[in-house]
């Protein structure tokens, strides 16, 4: 195939937004969907290699492997191996260990699966993973690996009329597959294969489908696509469905530019040549710049332009000398199996090197702080079990008594971190015979509102709370949860009636506590008391992990901090939810009362232990033993 200059352009419009979207969403807020156009630009080419091969006879898969290893591997490990080098002096044993943990996964190419349990992509704990990124190169990894194995099968079976059409009709299933997990599973269809595997497929169209236009029609055709592109960078965020209909934008777009075939100087110039060329290089190291700046706290406006700057200085240096070999003079081969190549050295040493830290927890005796030790301590002190009792699919932590009253708490896992306290207490013989039954009816980042949705979570475990309540009668209902920070977040919304409203509008906010009210509203009339637990403090001054990474680069760090500054974080909203509390004559309970004096809130207990594991989570240890401002609610 000869050198498509527009796809190159293309490249150069896809990193470039992936760029300016991380460095600030507000930049590009659709940027992301840079890694679509990717994804269908690969597809194209890859289904180009492998057909042609098969139909001149000369098809290798396993040379079809290899070049797709020396395409993607080297730059990949000498990031790695960059990373892991880097991180000794600056990573604390915890971030160490989590950094080795997905460097092994990137190099082994299953580092979606990984990020696929942990946080989502656009959640803030996303900015302390360094490899992050890597997902796609995964994604991508994997289809190579399937690919090609179906497409000699069906060249086998079928004329190569009826394998185009199999292609064609598996490309719009594995689309219905896709905009079903998109909103049944969210995290699930935007980390995987199966639902990624469209896009890809549809640049493969593009070469099983060619067609042929004047250049007039190549001219407009190319326009509309990169139209389209620039569209989805625009006017999509991370609050929309991904990679649902909406995905279908910057894929066709790409999917036009490919087939319109059109040299232009809308993607054939220097500028965007460039650019395309350095683009892998560009993509695998801006993530790591950009999770630097958040990692040490530099926002400043000057700092996000030299970061990009390094960025361009980083990527450059990759290109010329791993992606363009020129260092491919140091080599020394032992026999016609073993080598070591620079690259392969580069392999197997950011491997090796990964897991020994990996299995050394983090090479923790680089750190021997108490501070580190207390934060490895508070980061695994959480107690919530699997449920144990259901209704109607929906699952409930229940906490028996032989009192036949019960004790509803509703909410996300800021209701959660109450339950060791009251498991503990119905384990005391003197005081369970008194005590309610107790169950927990949570959704872990979720609303007990099933109208205030957010397309990138599933919150059925409380959707259906209304029939929890037709069928028991509840002595008190406790609820509360994390919304302040959801009001401000554009993944939220409201649905009425068929219309969606952005929760981080006027318009939002007051249909979302027009829905708080009626909820607080249907709670007062299923139970004899009502209470509603506000937000106590919260924010990275909590995280003992975040104050290790300090103490171990030698910043001075605080252990507490003014009561007056969360108060006026939460006030006005606290006044509005008080305000609905009071219409229903709902209790209100203000945990800084209780977890604070008059003037401060301390991070730490009065052994000098951390209270929180993490940002917003008081640990279940300290929950057991301090936590009583709750008890009389089960009493």
């Amino acid at each position: 195939m000869q050198f498509r200059y527009d796809i190159n352009g293309m490249r150069a419009y896809a990193v470039i937004a992936v760029v300016l979207y991380h460095f600030s969403p507000q930049l590009l807020p659709g940027g992301f969907a840079g890694v679509d156009v990717f994804f269908v630009i690969s597809g194209f080419l890859m289904t180009s290699i492998i057909f042609n091969g098969i139909n001149n006879k000369t098809f290798n898969l396993l040379g079809f492997y290899r070049a797709r290893g020396k395409r993607i591997i080297p730059a990949l490990s000498f990031l790695c191996l960059f990373l892991l080098c880097w991180g000794w002096f600056y990573l604390p044993p915890m971030d160490y260990e989590l950094l080795a943990k997905h460097a092994r996964s990137s190099l082994f190419f299953f580092s979606n699966i990984t990020y696929l349990k942990e946080a989502g992509y656009f959640d803030a704990a996303s900015h302390e993973k360094w490899l992050l990124h890597t997902w796609s190169l995964s994604v991508e990894w994997q289809f190579y690996i399937v690919y090609p194995i179906a497409l000699m099968i069906l060249s086998r079976l079928f004329s190569f009329k009826i394998t185009k059409g199999l292609i064609l009709l598996f490309t719009v299933l594995a689309f219905a597959v896709s905009l079903y997990a998109s909103y049944r599973w969210p995290s699930l269809a935007f980390y995987s294969l199966p639902t990624r595997a469209w896009e890809m497929m549809l640049g493969g169209l593009a070469f099983l489908f060619p067609l042929t236009f004047t250049a007039n029609y190549k001219r407009a055709i190319q326009l509309l696509g990169i139209l389209l592109i620039i569209i989805a960078y625009t006017h999509l965020s991370g609050g929309d469905i991904w990679p649902g209909y909406f995905a279908l934008i910057p894929a066709l777009g790409a999917f036009l530019i490919i087939v319109a075939n059109h040299r232009s100087i809308l993607t054939d110039n220097k500028f965007f040549q460039w650019f395309g060329n350095i683009s892998y290089s560009l993509y695998l190291w801006h993530w790591p710049v950009v999770v630097a700046l958040k990692y040490f706290e530099w926002n400043s406006s000057l700092q996000v332009i030299l970061g990009i700057t390094l960025c361009i200085l980083l990527s450059t240096t990759s290109y010329y000398l791993i992606e363009k070999n020129s260092l491919k003079t140091l080599y020394v081969k032992v026999s016609n199996v073993i080598d070591f190549s620079l690259y392969r050295a580069a392999f197997f040493i950011s491997l090796l090197f990964a897991q020994i830290i990996f299995i050394n927890s983090g090479l923790y005796s680089r750190d021997e702080n108490t501070i580190y030790q207390q934060a490895l301590e508070a980061k695994s002190d959480w107690s919530y079990p699997q449920a144990n009792f259901s209704i109607n699919g929906m699952k409930i932590r229940r906490i028996e008594s032989k009192n036949k009253n019960i004790t509803l708490f509703l909410g996300d896992s800021l209701i959660e971190q109450y339950y060791p306290r009251f498991a503990n207490l119905h384990t005391q013989p003197k005081q369970s015979k008194q005590l309610n039954e107790v169950w927990f009816l949570t959704n872990a980042a979720c609303f007990p509102v099933a109208s205030i949705i957010s397309f990138k979570r599933d919150c059925r475990n409380i959707n259906n709370l209304k029939e929890v309540l037709a069928q028991n009668k509840f002595d008190k209902i406790v609820v509360g949860g994390d919304w302040l920070p959801r009001f401000a977040r554009d993944e939220w919304h409201v649905e009425l009636n068929g219309k969606l409203y952005q929760l981080n509008t006027p318009e939002g906010r007051k249909q979302a506590f027009n829905l708080l009210g009626q909820l607080f509203e249907t709670l007062s009339y299923n139970a004899h008391q009502v209470y509603v637990v506000l937000a106590f403090p919260s924010g990275d001054l909590f995280d003992y992990q975040k104050m290790a990474r300090k103490a171990f680069i030698g910043e001075e760090i605080k252990t507490s901090y003014s009561r007056e500054y969360f108060n006026q974080i939460h006030h006005e909203f606290n006044l509005e939810i008080i305000a609905l509390a009071n219409q229903y004559k709902i209790n209100v309970i203000n945990p800084l009362d209780f977890l604070c004096n008059e003037k401060i809130c301390s991070v730490l207990d009065e052994n000098s232990r951390p209270r929180y594991k993490d940002i917003k989570h008081l640990r279940s240890s300290y929950v057991k033993d301090h936590v009583t401002f709750l008890d009389f609610t089960i009493r």
